[in-house]
């Protein structure tokens, strides 16, 4: 992982930027494979407002995981954002959820099930 790609991260979390635009942007860029030891220092979406924009943290979720093999440490505040818009937005909740069990995070096939 480049310095690049760990600025970007950093720079979606900025307090007061516009989130829908910034998401926008940082999906478009590359996916990138994240070694183990760098795995809590490259998710650092700590500072995501994702209660407030629960469609654009998980299209950032989404593409972090792209090239991943293992869960992110924030699995329990994508499973919070799936069942926020999981009614509005049940493409992305179920890709996120698939997206988890391709992961092996075997909850989330409970979730899955859930939506129906």
């Amino acid at each position: 992982m480049t310095q690049e790609q760990r600025a970007l991260i950093r720079w979606l979390t900025l307090p007061g930027i516009d989130v829908s635009r910034a998401a926008e942007l940082f999906v478009r860029g590359p996916a990138v494979a994240v070694r183990d030891e760098d795995l809590y220092d490259y998710y650092d979406l700590d500072g995501f407002p994702n209660e407030e924009y629960p469609v654009q943290y998980l299209r950032v979720a989404n593409h972090l995981m792209q090239m991943n093999v293992t869960p992110p440490p924030f699995v329990e505040h994508l499973l919070v954002a799936v069942s926020q818009i999981a009614s509005t937005h049940e493409i992305l909740a179920r890709q996120t959820l698939n997206k988890l069990l391709s992961l092996g995070y075997s909850p989330a096939r409970i979730h899955l099930e859930s939506m129906g």
